[in-house]
């Protein structure tokens, strides 16, 4: 079921969810004639790399959450109310409480707080509650409501376990939970991640609940947190039911060679090209421990991408995006190095990839008893002296640490590694230098796959960006599809060129009775931009 609020002038609104409806008053904020005339059909989004005040103290207690909430609100971007009738802020995910309460029980239960119900009718910033557990839904309200803005932002909720269900010894369900709040200071919507992984503290939901606000012009925003974009919900039910406009709290940790945060922000968005999706992504940011890459990447072919290297400071990035999704592009540039944590080859099967500059050359690799194939067709001109581009598949489950299963996963692609040895293929971009001295003038990818639901993965050599200027075709074959991406251009500098499916059980399930062709070609040009200090 997905969830859906609305505001607008009127005093009764309703929420309409699938299988839902309930009324829902909410106090009415008048424009006059003259201020409405300047308003445009578009909204005014801020998305923020964030590092949380307290990422370097020795104890944190809940001081913290004050003391970010403090630094946010003085040095957060001021507004300008006369330019978009909405104008929506998007904090990251554990903005608050900084990311060492992923693997913290006791202090995310000390952090957490109580979320009322969406449909309240009652405004938190009103309401004289001096309890810490109303602290940060409060200060949000508050915000919103003196800045006449929609916040998003990402918190810990702390609810008591009902009698007989399972429960932690605290007696808690802690969930990581997105909250949003309109101009008025109202909740109209909340989030309880889902798709959680490696994030011990944390509840997983008992049942995966989307949800949607809709902002005073009508355009309806699904929300997304973190790696909700490796899975199949809640993207199939958002698009499902009409949802195009996306805004993703973030706090996804760079993994080297498929799981860089933009380069997987950027696939999944040309998986779903045909849709005609805007997804805003803002991001917890603390490079030296992986986390960095905030963007938006809009229906219209608008980009503007960052990655910022270091940690303590906040980087913020404005756009205005219309009705259509067409995105104000900002210049800037990238600033590696980047520290990432490494995928571990153990299980993939890899072939070298061997000079050929003067024919074209094929090289094939299959992994598992299902027989999962991919085969590179390339041509390559070099001035290194040694290169170890390998080709891996990998066709299996992605577990978390304790060995539980995450989902099912597919990649094949082409790595550089910085060695014979396929483990050495999540090598930092610094220990394969060789890219920058290597071009391919013809480079092709074939797999067959178990889904239609795939995404390219591709990384420059000499950044942390996705590359473009690539085509893609999915045709069913029997109970798989065939998957084909192909250069649109001469490839320069190349780190990662593969095809990802992930979750692709949920996703495609096993009906392949239709013979249509899915088909989506992309040539695009990606602006490489960096966040703005505004």
């Amino acid at each position: 079921m997905i969830s859906s609020t609305a505001t607008s002038r009127a005093c009764l609104c309703f929420l309409v969810g699938f299988g839902l409806s309930s009324a829902v008053v909410f106090e009415s904020r008048n424009i006059s004639p003259k201020q409405s005339s300047k308003l445009k059909s578009e909204y005014d989004i801020h998305f923020y790399l964030y590092t949380a005040k307290g990422w370097d103290y020795e104890t944190i207690d809940e001081s913290i959450l004050e003391i970010n909430l403090d630094y946010l609100e003085e040095n957060g971007y001021k507004p300008d109310n006369s330019s978009a009738r909405d104008t929506i802020f998007l904090y990251p995910d554990f903005a608050f409480t900084t990311t060492e309460v992923i693997n913290n029980r006791s202090l995310a239960a000390l952090l957490s707080q109580r979320v009322p119900a969406v449909g309240n009718e009652t405004v938190p910033c009103i309401i004289a509650s001096s309890d810490p557990k109303d602290l940060v839904v409060k200060r949000l309200s508050c915000l919103a409501r003196s800045k006449y803005i929609y916040l998003v932002a990402g918190l810990l909720e702390g609810v008591p376990c009902s009698e007989g269900e399972p429960c932690r010894d605290d007696g808690l369900k802690i969930y990581s939970t997105a909250v949003v709040f309109d101009k008025q200071g109202f909740l109209i919507a909340k989030y309880r991640k889902y798709n959680l992984i490696y994030e011990e503290a944390f509840d997983k939901p008992s049942t995966l609940e989307p949800a949607t606000f809709k902002t005073e012009s009508g355009i309806t925003q699904g929300i997304f947190m973190s790696n909700d974009l490796l899975f199949a919900e809640p993207t199939r039910i958002y698009l499902a039911n009409g949802v195009r406009r996306f805004v993703n709290l973030g706090a996804m940790v760079n993994t080297m060679p498929f799981g860089f945060c933009l380069t997987v922000q950027w696939g999944w968005h040309f998986a779903n090209l045909d849709k005609e999706i805007t997804l805003v992504s803002a991001n917890y940011f603390n490079s030296m421990i992986g986390y960095t890459g905030k963007g938006i990447i809009s229906s219209s072919g608008g980009y503007s991408m960052s990655y910022s290297y270091g940690a303590g400071h906040l980087d913020i990035s404005r756009a205005f995006v219309g009705q259509y999704g067409k995105a104000v592009q900002e210049e800037s540039k990238a600033e590696p190095p980047i520290i990432s944590e490494e995928t571990d080859f153990t299980n993939y099967t890899s072939v070298p990839v061997p000079h050929s500059s003067v024919v074209v050359n094929e090289v094939s690799v299959c992994h598992g008893e299902n027989g999962f194939c991919c085969t590179l067709t390339y041509r390559m001109i070099r001035s290194a002296d040694e290169m170890f581009y390998q080709l891996v598949a990998f066709d299996g489950n992605r577990t978390a640490r304790d060995g539980s299963l995450l989902f099912p996963e597919q990649i094949c692609g082409l790595v550089a590694c910085s060695s014979t040895d396929k483990m050495s293929c999540s090598a930092s971009l610094d220990a394969t230098n060789y890219t920058e001295e290597v071009s391919f003038s013809v480079l092709a990818l074939k797999g067959s796959f178990s889904s239609d639901k795939v995404m390219p993965i591709t990384l420059e050599g000499s950044s942390y960006f996705p590359m473009t200027y690539i085509n893609m075709t999915v045709l069913p074959k029997g109970n798989r599809y065939e998957v084909n991406m192909v250069s649109d251009g001469g490839m320069q500098q190349m780190k990662t060129f593969a095809i990802s499916s992930t979750d692709f059980t949920a996703k495609s399930g096993a009906n392949l009775s239709s013979t249509s062709v899915i088909f989506a070609v992309i040539p695009l040009s990606l602006y490489v931009l960096s966040s703005l200090l505004l």
